[in-house]
């Protein structure tokens, strides 16, 4: 993954998805907003206790730099569970983690601050998918039900499909107590510390998805987090990023 800087606003993108003319995608940072301490400044997310003008006047900066609207973005309520939406039109979706369309002009959206973001593409249909990937959804096999739902709704090629992790929080970070180790095979814990990268790419490849196809960005939010929010980091109160991924005309 590579940040383009715009003034004080960078934007993560993959640069392999940066010559496709019908993809937008984008990740945000946590600067170049103007929301205060402890929400500074670009915090994104609608569900935090930040002003909700300063979260609007964010969002608006954030989708002008991938050219997207408001109207087009898709916000959904997200629970930390394994539900896959099949995307439409837009309306509102509750207790939903992960989305899939291949509708023109919609823009998927989730909203994080070190769960994993996992965006998808398969050039073939064309169709596009986006999961929020938690310790949750990743036991919960999340990743893993998305690539299925897109092979099952829009008969999208696993060999075809791209996966993309995004920045996240990583396994040289992330402890976890001893309710949550037993929800993953012991390849994905080492020493207290889980491997969510891991456990997404590997579900990425039980559902087909090529290993030449599956980027993990390998940045860590709890290593950055004057770059990043980091929900471990902050002791809980934070901003949240958002990641985006749409299809255009």
């Amino acid at each position: 993954m590579i940040f383009q800087r715009y003034d004080q606003q960078w934007v993560g993108r993959f640069d392999t998805l940066l010559s496709e003319s019908r993809l937008v995608h984008g990740f945000s940072t946590r600067k170049g907003g103007i929301s205060s301490a402890p929400f500074d400044s670009l915090n994104l997310g609608i569900n935090t206790f930040d002003d909700s003008k300063n979260v609007s006047i964010n969002r608006r900066r954030f989708l002008h730099l991938l050219g997207v609207s408001e109207e087009q973005l898709i916000c959904p309520k997200q629970i930390h569970g394994d539900r896959v939406a099949v995307i439409n039109v837009q309306p509102e979706y509750s207790q939903t983690d992960a989305m899939i369309t291949k509708t023109m002009n919609v823009a998927l959206s989730i909203q994080v601050a070190d769960c994993v973001p996992v965006f998808f593409y398969d050039p073939s249909v064309p169709c596009i998918g986006l999961a929020h990937a938690g310790w949750r959804g990743t036991a919960a096999r999340i990743t893993w039900k998305t690539v299925n739902t897109m092979v099952r709704s829009f008969k999208a090629d696993p060999k075809s499909i791209r996966a993309f992790i995004g920045p996240s929080i990583g396994p040289c970070c992330y402890q976890v107590g001893k309710e949550v180790q037993p929800r993953f095979h012991s390849q994905y814990v080492f020493h207290d510390h889980l491997d969510l990268w891991g456990c997404n790419r590997d579900q990425c490849q039980e559902a087909g998805i090529l290993d030449q196809h599956i980027q993990i960005s390998g940045v860590c939010t709890r290593c950055n987090p004057e770059f990043f929010f980091s929900h471990r980091a902050s002791g809980g109160k934070t901003g949240r990023m958002m990641a985006v991924i749409m299809l255009r005309e």
